[in-house]
């Protein structure tokens, strides 16, 4: 599922004749066009032309889509106009381990309880390793930094997520190089290319990637 951000009447960051939600659309197209012709691929948007949806939509799609992958496309900007480069963001770890289970004072958790609090905290674990697999492809393909952040599509997905900052168009040349039909199609190939690559990693059960190997703003070469 890819989830071109914002979107309607929210265009999201706006730089002159830039939209950040018509850029993201337009790459997500793309995106979707090169992964089913060229790698074979089913692919989903969250949106198909210019209209806003809430977060819990995007979510609720990729959820009923049961999609193995959620890729959120969205543009930078900063007050620095000098910022500049691709961000990859995935799930704070383990956020969702805590059980919503409501246990009343001086009562003990039931072995049910403990037993699918045991699993909660696994697939929390599994989805985070598997997006850091994947932004890590993604990050050496594209040469971008792997943060972590709190975004609610990729913090609310229960398929592995990340969210893509693909440049600011606060900076004076990537404001330019957004905007150029000729590198959204370099963006959206290397992009596919990182995902089939993922995919056919996956299919090998790759060794686990621990999480003390991803540190914030750290460049990926």
């Amino acid at each position: 599922m890819i989830d071109p951000g914002h979107g309607g009447a929210d265009r999201g960051a706006v730089y002159g004749s830039a939209q950040e939600s018509k850029i993201v659309l337009q790459i997500a197209q793309l995106l979707k066009n090169i992964l089913e012709k060229n790698h074979q691929m089913e692919v989903s948007l969250t949106r198909e032309n210019d209209r806003n949806l809430s977060l819990g939509e995007r979510v609720r799609r990729a959820e009923k889509a049961e999609t193995d992958l959620f890729i959120s496309l969205h543009a930078n900007a900063a007050l620095d106009t000098r910022a500049r480069g691709l961000e990859f963001f995935i799930q704070e770890p383990w956020k969702q381990t805590i059980s919503e289970t409501v246990i009343k004072e001086n009562e003990y958790p039931s072995k049910k309880v403990e037993v699918d609090e045991i699993l909660n905290d696994l697939k929390s674990q599994n989805r985070f390793h598997t997006s850091l697999k994947v932004s890590r492809i993604l990050a050496n393909n594209l040469s971008g930094h792997i943060k972590q952040g709190p975004f609610y599509v990729i913090s609310k997905t229960k398929m592995p997520s990340v969210l893509i900052e693909v440049g600011f168009l606060s900076h004076a040349k990537e404001y330019l190089q957004l905007q150029n039909p000729t590198y959204q199609k370099t963006l959206a190939e290397k992009m596919a290319e990182s995902i089939k690559q993922f995919c056919m990693a996956s299919s090998h059960k790759y060794a686990k990637v621990g999480a003390c190997e991803m540190m914030v703003d750290k460049k990926i070469n």
